[in-house]
C-alpha cells in the first residue's frame, strides 16, 4: 500500500514539474517566428546606444510581451529583450539577408537609422569606416566603430552611401599591435621623446596629419602620432 501511495506522488509530481517547465517555456498566440538564417541584434533597453547585445538566430519564435514606440519587448527561448518593432512586425524585414562585406567607406555625411527608412539614431562623417552585415533593398545594415560608451554601433544606410576604401580617404582607422606611436601633442618634439610599442589592437580616428605621420586619438582621450603607413583600413 505504502509503495502504491508513493508511486502515485512520484507521478502527481512529475507531471506537475513536467507542466510547470513546460508553461514556463510555452509561446502563446501573440507570437513571431522570425527570418530564417538572418540573426537579429536583441537589445537590453529601448535604446540604439545599448550594450552588451545579444543575438537571435534565425527562425526563433518569440513572445511579445510589450509594445513602446517604435521597440517590442520579446520572449524567447533563452532570454528576453528589445528589438526595433520593424524587425518583428514587418513583412519588408522578411527580405533581409545577412551577408559578408569588407569594411567600407562612407562617401557624404549620413544619418544612420534605426532600420531603413526609420527613425535616425546616429550622425555619421564621411570618411567614416562601416563594415556591412545585412542588406535589404538598397540598404546596409552596419557595424560602427565606437570611441564611447554608450554609443550606437549598429544602424542602417542607404548603400549608394558607401564606397570602397581606396575611393575615399578614411577618417579612422586601426593601428595593430606592435604599432610604433609618439604619445605627444605637438609634431615638433617627436625627435625628442622615445617611441613606445602598443601592445594591443586599437580603433582610432585621425586629428591631423603632419608630413609622413599622423595624429590619431582614441576613447578615454589618448592620443599619438604614428607614421601613416602604419594606419590600416581594412582588418
Amino acid at each position: 500500500m505504502k509503495i502504491k501511495v508513493l508511486s502515485l506522488l512520484v507521478l502527481i509530481l512529475c507531471l506537475f514539474g513536467c507542466n510547470y517547465i513546460q508553461s514556463s517555456i510555452d509561446i502563446d498566440d501573440n507570437s513571431v517566428v522570425l527570418k530564417e538564417n538572418s540573426k537579429i541584434f536583441i537589445y537590453p533597453s529601448p535604446q540604439p546606444e545599448s550594450l552588451n547585445l545579444e543575438e537571435i538566430d534565425g527562425g526563433a519564435k518569440v513572445q511579445i510581451i510589450e509594445e513602446k514606440d517604435e521597440w517590442v519587448y520579446v520572449k524567447y527561448s533563452g532570454g528576453e529583450g528589445w528589438v526595433p518593432k520593424w524587425y518583428v512586425l514587418s513583412d519588408e524585414s522578411k527580405q533581409i539577408k545577412d551577408i559578408n562585406s569588407e569594411t567600407r567607406v562612407l562617401n557624404q555625411d549620413i544619418w544612420g537609422s534605426l532600420y531603413p527608412n526609420g527613425t535616425k539614431i546616429v550622425n555619421l562623417k564621411k570618411g567614416k569606416l562601416l563594415t556591412p552585415i545585412k542588406e535589404w533593398n538598397g540598404w546596409y545594415e552596419v557595424k560602427i566603430i565606437v570611441y564611447d560608451i554608450p554609443e550606437v554601433h549598429i544602424a542602417w544606410v542607404p548603400q549608394n552611401a558607401l564606397s570602397p576604401v581606396n575611393k575615399i580617404q578614411p577618417i579612422e582607422g586601426y593601428l595593430l599591435s606592435g604599432t610604433e606611436v609618439h604619445e605627444i601633442s605637438e609634431f615638433e618634439d617627436i625627435s625628442l621623446t622615445n617611441s613606445k610599442n602598443i601592445t594591443y589592437e586599437m580603433n582610432v580616428f585621425i586629428i591631423s596629419e603632419k608630413d609622413d605621420y599622423v595624429l590619431v586619438g582614441a576613447n578615454g582621450g589618448w592620443s599619438a602620432w604614428t607614421k601613416k603607413n602604419t594606419l590600416i583600413y581594412i582588418k
